[in-house]
């Protein structure tokens, strides 16, 4: 019996690269498939067997093309992919030890990291870790260390009246808010992670409470000393105020438990308007009304620096907590309106960049707002001191004895001495006199010897 390959193919590809083949459109028959040789081609492990029906009974009837994360090396070649033909007769030259091609060609190139699909080796996935990037994290880092020297200036004059007079237990607090929010800062600086996403709110929240509810509570103590008009004494000890700052803090926590088991944070995927993918982490419903909780811890702040605008007080120091305040409102509502006007599209370093600017303006402004004024007072106190000090004196005394000497005769100086003793006995019997009638008044059981 006579048997025509002629229209008989051989089908080298693997089962799954042939399942599902779609037939060229510009015939309508069926093409013969051999499957006896399946698995014997010569395509690369970056490439995929696709066979080309209507080659009759020959090898080679196939194309390698580029698997999905790989692309062709020839960028400007009008069809991408290796002829099974050519790679056969390549192969045979290998195996017959001739010169050939097939060990050093044929391979696609992969994509770059993050492409699943590409044409060339562009880059996929956004670099986060950059120049602009590096710089503000060395400057949160000195932020950081600034915090820490200021920490240790309230520690080191705990007790003096300029820091004493400001609440120094209210200002070691102020500072630990701030520190919180700069490490929010240094947690987001790798890629997003759900660690960091769910972190960074606790951080950035908790320190923000910290910082502005001490603030609006120091001013709030304030207003309630100027409202009263009676007589009776006001007791708003540091310890009432501690009180109302643990119940805010509470709150927050609160929130922010409720948030991380209901809807925590996760990482999703975006894209920059460069078609650059990257990761960032979601912020949800919960996001937003915690900023509003911080709207309104700001707005009542606002509201009480408003009352003591015009209140007196040691060192001045409600207006620069109004300051403080009336910046902290003004960047939260225009950083998070560019943020929500920019969020689809921006990159992860002008988020990243918003986000230092927002924690820097509030915490930083109100740092430097809170102890400039401090420390310019400390250090003109402190030369007062010096000069008017007694052992200055006694050493421009002892400098001047001399002069004095010459231009001072002695008689006239014992004169001035024997008066300044006779005053001063004087005085002294008049302190006596009016001690002794004071005793009298206020212990009525004493008996009166003399008249009065």
């Amino acid at each position: 019996m006579d048997i025509s390959l002629k229209y008989v193919d051989i089908d080298q590809c693997d089962a799954q690269d042939s399942i599902g083949l779609e037939e060229p459109k510009e015939t309508g028959n069926k093409p013969n498939r051999l499957n006896t040789f399946m698995g014997t081609h010569r395509c690369k492990k970056s490439t995929k067997c696709v066979p080309v029906p209507f080659q009759g009974f020959k090898r080679g009837s196939y194309h390698c093309t580029c698997k999905r994360g790989y692309y062709f090396p020839d960028l400007s070649a009008s069809r991408k992919y290796f002829y099974g033909k050519v790679l056969e007769e390549e192969y045979d030259k290998m195996l017959r030890g001739e010169f050939n091609s097939y060990e050093d060609d044929f391979e696609c190139l992969a994509c770059s990291e993050g492409c699943e699909d590409c044409v060339d080796d562009s880059a996929c996935v956004y670099d986060i870790y950059r120049a602009l990037r590096y710089a503000l994290l060395v400057i949160n880092c000195l932020a950081v260390l600034f915090s820490l020297a200021f920490a240790a200036l309230v520690y080191k004059y705990w007790q003096n009246k300029i820091f004493k007079a400001s609440s120094s237990r209210f200002l070691e607090i102020i500072i630990s808010g701030a520190i919180m929010m700069y490490m929010e800062l240094l947690v987001s600086f790798p890629r997003a992670s759900k660690v960091r996403c769910i972190l960074s709110p606790w951080l950035h929240h908790v320190g923000f409470s910290l910082v502005y509810g001490s603030l609006a509570l120091k001013t709030w103590r304030v207003v309630l000393i100027f409202r009263v008009r009676s007589a009776r004494k006001m007791a708003i000890t540091d310890s009432v105020l501690l009180r109302r700052l643990s119940a805010i803090v509470l709150l927050y926590s609160s929130y922010l438990t409720v948030w991380m088991v209901i809807q925590p944070p996760v990482v999703e995927s975006s894209v920059t308007a460069d078609k650059l993918k990257y990761e960032r982490c979601t912020k949800g419903w919960f996001g937003y009304m915690i900023l509003a909780a911080d709207f309104v811890v700001l707005s009542w702040g606002m509201w009480l620096s408003f009352k003591v605008r015009k209140a007196p007080q040691v060192y001045n120091e409600s207006r620069f907590i109004s300051y403080a305040t009336y910046n902290a409102m003004f960047i939260m509502c225009f950083i998070n309106v560019l943020s929500a006007v920019l969020r689809d599209g921006s990159s992860p370093s002008m988020t990243y960049a918003m986000d230092f600017a927002y924690i820097h303006v509030t915490a930083s402004v109100a740092l430097v707002l809170l102890f400039s004024h401090k420390i310019f007072l400390a250090m003109a106190m402190k030369n007062d001191y010096r000069r008017t000090s007694p052992r200055n004196n006694i050493l421009s005394v002892s400098s001047m004895e001399g002069r004095l000497t010459e231009e001072l005769d002695a008689p006239t100086l014992g004169g001035e001495n024997h008066e300044l003793k006779l005053e001063i006995k004087r005085l002294a019997s008049k302190v006596a006199l009016l001690q002794s009638q004071l005793m009298t008044e206020q212990n009525r059981h004493v008996k009166k010897t003399g008249s009065s």
